[in-house]
């Protein structure tokens, strides 16, 4: 499941959930197919996941809203923000999307999030 969501085959995440596949399953990295799916932007297969909750990673405190930030996935991003993903949650570091997306220049999605109700003056551990 989690090489299905990753590569984007809607077809062979849907049989594979259809056959029972986990869900929410995490891999070595503490990984969810959800967050693989995110991270890559293949935002149909995150809207098809999202019939579950939205798992935090379980190493980093991350959401897939996290992995679709750091990757700059607009579409993803909406849909996770359109599902109730939380836009102001913080990893175990103290940052938010927001941070993630600002830390590699991703003007769009820092727009997006601000747009939708990011608080700018979140700090991280760092300051």
């Amino acid at each position: 499941l989690h090489l299905a969501a990753s590569t984007g085959d809607l077809g062979v995440v849907q049989l594979l959930v259809g056959k029972r596949a986990r869900k929410s399953a995490a891999d070595k990295e503490g990984k969810k197919p959800i967050h693989w799916a995110a991270r890559r932007g293949h935002a149909q297969i995150v809207e098809y996941l999202l019939s579950s909750s939205v798992d935090k990673d379980t190493k980093t405190g991350r959401t897939p809203l996290f992995a679709a930030c750091s990757f700059a996935s607009l579409p993803t991003i909406q849909v996770l923000l359109d599902y109730g993903a939380s836009i102001n949650l913080r990893d175990v570091e103290g940052r938010t999307p927001l941070h993630l997306a600002a830390s590699i220049g991703a003007k769009e999605a820092v727009r997006l999030l601000l747009v939708e109700g990011a608080d700018p003056n979140v700090k991280d551990d760092k300051g």
